[in-house]
């Protein structure tokens, strides 16, 4: 059995690693996705919501639309919340895996070394965009009229 040397407590075995790699491969494109689709259902639903009060032919009182303005803002914190949560996971697994990375040698070899940055930050413009999407529907909403 082949071993590999850990800096802090020891030893660890190759193949355990090896094994473990593509299932943190895997979470990595499932928080990444995940991003995506919240980030592309919250979008459409902002514009239906913009769709609505557009192409409805009586127009929409003001309390309706900043009723719905105020459903928006809610959701969208929650996105937020949602959004940096996965990133913080995302960037947790990426760590995890810049360090089996560098214990199994692969920086300098396959890997550039330019990559063991991987996860030392936490993106933020996810929730950004969010917050501008967010933020213009439901101007638009309480302004239209």
């Amino acid at each position: 059995m082949e071993q590999i040397a850990d800096k802090n407590s020891g030893y660890y075995d190759i193949e355990r690693i090896r094994l473990i790699l593509p299932e943190l491969y895997a979470e990595v494109r499932h928080r990444r996705d995940d991003v995506l689709k919240i980030m592309t259902r919250y979008s459409a639903f902002c514009g239906i919501s913009i769709g609505w009060v557009v192409a409805v032919d009586n127009p929409i009182s003001f309390r309706a639309r900043c009723a719905v303005a105020g459903i928006l803002a809610i959701l969208g914190l929650m996105v937020v919340a949602t959004i940096q949560l996965h990133a913080r996971t995302y960037a947790a697994t990426a760590r995890i895996i810049v360090k089996i990375s560098d214990s199994l040698g692969l920086f300098g070899t396959l890997y550039p070394d330019g990559w063991r940055d991987w996860g030392n930050r936490v993106a933020w413009w996810p929730g950004l965009g969010i917050i501008i999407i967010g933020l213009a529907t439901c101007i638009f909403l309480i302004l239209y009229g």
